[in-house]
């Protein structure tokens, strides 16, 4: 009969503690945290949104990966395979820790790869940029904010629904080269034009460094300096 308080005693801990640690992991920082109090809270994340398959690689709703792509080879490091839906990559931009990731959901599901980052790295959400197209907006022109709707891109839709915010700085890319889309869906998996092709280089160098200003400047100066459009025409 002395047995069964025991048993009783030594297994409330233990629920308290699951119970802490469930709390812990469904909770999503919201605020900056300074560096130097963990790598985790350190690191800067930048995701660029696209679609997995070669066959998407060089489409204008890819233009996030490419970006992606641009930082990493600049940093001299690879893609991995993350624990989730994701791949990863970790370099250093100035002297902050920075982290790499593109989703591989397909870019209508990238909230998924998302939340799985900001739970698992516990990074702040406002130590996370999203990098992506943007159909409303001329090609060439950049466009950086601290928050706000998804402008039309489902990827973005799905981040803000599944990590249940609009809190989350983005980088867009304008891929607009015309006033009547009659189909946004075939436009944003259509290839960039031969003219625009010819651009793409430069673009992509001052897109990665826009994206680098955010990691080392902060959002506002990145915005005052970069949010432009930065070629004369296409066709």
């Amino acid at each position: 009969m002395r047995l069964k308080p025991e048993r009783n005693q030594r297994r409330q801990p233990i629920r308290k503690a699951q119970t802490k640690k469930i709390r812990q992991m469904n909770t999503i920082p919201t605020r900056s945290v300074p560096f130097g109090e963990g790598m985790a809270h350190a690191m800067r994340c930048i995701v660029g949104l696209g679609n997995p398959e070669p066959r998407y690689t060089l489409t204008r709703h890819n233009i996030g990966f490419q970006i992606a792509d641009k930082l990493a080879q600049s940093q001299g490091i690879t893609f991995k395979k993350g624990k989730g839906e994701f791949l990863f990559a970790r370099g250093i931009i100035g002297d902050e820790n920075v982290l790499l990731v593109k989703p591989v959901t397909y870019m209508n599901r990238s909230g998924i790869a998302v939340q799985q980052i900001l739970h698992y790295y516990k990074i702040p959400m406002d130590n996370i940029i999203i990098v992506l197209d943007d159909i409303d907006l001329p090609f060439g022109t950049f466009r950086m904010r601290p928050c706000g709707g998804s402008a039309g891109n489902r990827g973005m839709k799905s981040i803000v629904q599944h990590v249940g915010s609009e809190e989350i700085p983005r980088f867009r890319f304008g891929i607009r080269n015309r006033k009547k889309i009659a189909n946004p869906s075939a436009y944003v998996l259509s290839n960039f034009t031969r003219r625009e092709r010819m651009h793409l280089p430069d673009l992509l160098t001052t897109a990665e460094k826009a994206v680098s200003a955010w990691v080392t400047e902060g959002i506002d100066r990145s915005m005052n300096r970069y949010n432009a459009n930065h070629i004369v025409q296409t066709d």
